[in-house]
């Protein structure tokens, strides 16, 4: 476990009183990674800082608050891997904060100005997002397993290695390279319900991920093919380049050059959606292919397994815009859709209403209650909320005439 260790001994080391056996834990964990030295280092000169804030400036309750968040997060991921977890180095900032009188960064409550570059040690493995559905924050993996829990990390650059910078900023992430030269790293992220993330990646092509999304893709320049992965949704505008950009999914694959397209192949779904907006693209599955132009589409059901054209519908764009479209849009398809924007889960009590057709708009910032009155009050469905939990359920009954 020499990546994990407690506040406890970070704050007697600059105390001067660790017992022995506290010393030696403390050295094998300062001395596992570079970037355990490098944080250190930086704790050690702000403690010994005048200028530092005092204890009673720190909003205790606050901070006890995040630990336990924290502590539940370490707890969580040990019981999903059998390997010692690396916290994100934010995290060492917000719990020696807690304690001592100089932080450098409380969770979001930050000394130095928000370029403060943390290090972050990669090696060039694969990257596996099997284990992240159960998680309610956004999360970004390295190569080398590392996870980055987006939610809780202040915006800022990381030092991925010395040709790589990754800049945090909101939910956009933009990775910066240092060098012309070729980097083949992956890395991974995976974005919860109820949120969106944007990525810019260094070859200048951005990519929207949409909710409950799994997706992988170059985190440098790649030499020969630009390649993701994708379960969920993204809608990708892709910068040309003689080097292939190809997105994989179980169902089918999607190869430009460059071009604006949107992807949607939620295993949950059962349906594969390719929609081009600009430019042109080709979509392979097994050995059938279509060749999109712009305002087309490739729909792959799991029923059939063939792969079809058909006209682009303007909901392919618009989820991540601040409008909800639909258009002769069948009730279970636009259900779905809701809940990856608003969080909630739905249910039928009569399978027949998953059939009803709605056309139509709606702004998010209304809020689902209201798109569902309107839905209501429109034909002969209503929606009981109930709440489990944390959660927000709706059943969708017939409305008694």
């Amino acid at each position: 476990m020499d990546n994990f260790i407690e506040w406890r001994l970070i704050v007697k080391k600059l105390k001067g009183e660790l017992r022995e056996s506290e010393s030696l834990q403390f050295d094998q964990w300062l001395n596992s990674d570079y970037a355990h030295a490098e944080y250190f280092k930086k704790v050690e000169a702000d403690w010994h800082n005048p200028q530092s804030p005092s204890d009673d400036k720190l909003d205790i309750k606050a901070l006890i608050a995040e630990f336990d968040a924290y502590v539940k997060r370490q707890k969580w991921y040990h019981s999903k891997r059998k390997m010692a977890w690396v916290p994100p180095y934010l995290k060492y900032a917000a719990i020696v904060g807690f304690l001592i009188a100089a932080a450098i960064i409380v969770f979001g409550i930050s000394k130095f100005s928000w370029e403060n570059v943390q290090f972050v040690k990669s090696a060039k493995v694969e990257v596996s997002l099997s284990e992240l559905s159960d998680l309610d924050v956004a999360c970004l993996v390295l190569p080398d397993g590392r996870h980055m829990f987006l939610d809780t990390l202040s915006d800022g650059l990381f030092v991925v290695d010395h040709a790589l910078h990754i800049k945090k900023r909101g939910h956009v992430i933009s990775y910066i390279p240092q060098n012309n030269n070729p980097n083949n790293q992956k890395h991974g992220l995976f974005v919860p319900r109820g949120q969106t993330y944007q990525l810019k990646l260094a070859d200048g092509s951005s990519v929207w991920v949409n909710s409950e999304t799994q997706i992988t893709y170059p985190a440098g320049l790649a030499d020969n093919t630009r390649t993701c992965h994708l379960n969920g949704e993204a809608f990708f505008n892709v910068i040309p380049s003689p080097i292939p950009f190809v997105v994989h999914t179980e169902r089918a694959n999607v190869a430009v050059m460059g071009t604006s397209f949107n992807v949607c192949s939620y295993s949950s779904d059962h349906e594969f959606v390719a929609s081009l907006i600009e430019g042109k693209v080709k979509v392979n599955s097994g050995d059938q292919q279509l060749f999109l132009n712009p305002h087309e589409e490739a729909v792959l059901s799991d029923k059939d397994s063939k792969l079809r054209l058909r006209p682009c519908a303007q909901s392919a764009q618009s989820w991540f815009s601040e409008t909800i479209f639909f258009e002769n849009e069948p009730l279970s398809s636009l259900v779905n859709r809701l809940s990856h924007v608003y969080g909630a889960e739905f249910s039928f009590e009569n399978e027949n209403l998953k059939n009803l057709h709605f056309t139509g708009y709606f702004e998010k910032s209304e809020g689902l209650n209201n798109l569902l009155d309107v839905i209501a009050m429109t034909s002969d469905v209503r929606f009981v909320m109930k709440r489990q939990g944390s959660s927000v359920h709706y059943l969708i009954q017939k409305t008694e005439q």
